[in-house]
């Protein structure tokens, strides 16, 4: 028996065929309506929550609202020198029971653990001052 050769080769009738083919539709289209991914749903947006605190930040926050004055941050590493300046001028408001002062101090971008401190210093100073005023 010889072989007959084919004038055509297969990927030309494969291009051929897919040239003549319908169009697939798009992605997310294929999805049917019971697949699981179709099913899943976003959960409801709920209200934001709180931040949440270490239990010696709701201690030290539970006595600002007893009246008590925190206990000053330790500065003593080299890593707050840059800021013990304005700690040592918080010191001196908060010891002298200026609250429209600590008010008015203009307070750096907490983006580091030393202006965290001295955030978390004033504000609870400014709880227990108010808590005194009352």
């Amino acid at each position: 028996m010889a072989k007959t050769t084919n004038p055509v080769s297969r990927q030309t009738l494969r291009r051929k065929a897919k040239a003549s083919a319908p169009a697939r539709p798009p992605t997310a289209a294929r999805v049917s309506q019971n697949s699981p991914k179709r099913k899943m749903a976003k959960p409801p947006a709920s209200a934001p929550t709180p931040p949440r605190m270490s239990t010696r930040h709701k201690e030290a926050l539970a006595a600002a609202e007893k009246g008590i004055l925190p206990q000053a941050p330790d500065f003593t590493a080299d890593t707050h020198k840059p800021y013990r300046k304005r700690l040592d001028a918080l010191v001196a408001l908060v010891e002298t029971g200026d609250l429209a002062g600590l008010e008015a101090v203009e307070m750096i971008p907490p983006r580091s653990t030393s202006p965290k401190a001295l955030h978390r210093y004033r504000d609870l100073a400014m709880t227990a001052l108010r808590v005194r005023a009352r």
